[in-house]
């Protein structure tokens, strides 16, 4: 005699409960926190047309769409935020790291050229740098027109 397999339980699925309301523009301000002017300044050029993505491209040519992202970026003054008032900047590392977080929803690779660019090489020539180094290279780093790089 085989012993017996009890039924298999159908379970029935929960009730639909009806979706609380959320309170949108709370919540973005809760996420946002005191930078939000910055954040909502860098979402409005990356849903311009200037940071469109091009389709079908080749390495090449995306990394200089990247690098002209940068330059509208630092045209914008956003590489500029963390260096000093008396060097050109806002001082605002808050605000620096605040752009560095929303470009990450844009593209990841821009997101690590303004990472190099402005969070390694310049704040590199910034701490380590003399006051001739802050005067004659941090205006022009944060413009992009001088551009760095990293290397481990």
């Amino acid at each position: 005699m085989s012993p017996t397999v009890p039924e298999r339980q159908v379970r029935k699925p929960a009730p639909l409960r009806p979706t609380p309301p959320v309170d949108v523009a709370g919540l973005q301000s809760l996420l946002d926190g005191p930078e939000h002017a910055v954040r909502d300044k860098v979402r409005a050029l990356l849903a311009g047309p200037r940071f469109a993505y091009p389709s079908h491209i080749d390495d090449a040519t995306y990394r200089a769409t990247v690098l002209a992202w940068l330059r509208v970026l630092a045209d914008e003054g956003l590489g500029a935020l963390a260096v000093p008032k008396e060097f050109g900047g806002a001082g605002d590392s808050r605000a620096f790291l605040a752009v560095f977080e929303t470009l990450a929803f844009h593209d990841l690779s821009l997101t690590i050229k303004f990472g190099v660019q402005f969070g390694l090489f310049q704040s590199s020539v910034m701490l380590l740098g003399t006051r001739r180094h802050h005067e004659h290279f941090l205006p022009r780093i944060s413009r992009g027109e001088i551009l760095g790089g990293f290397a481990m």
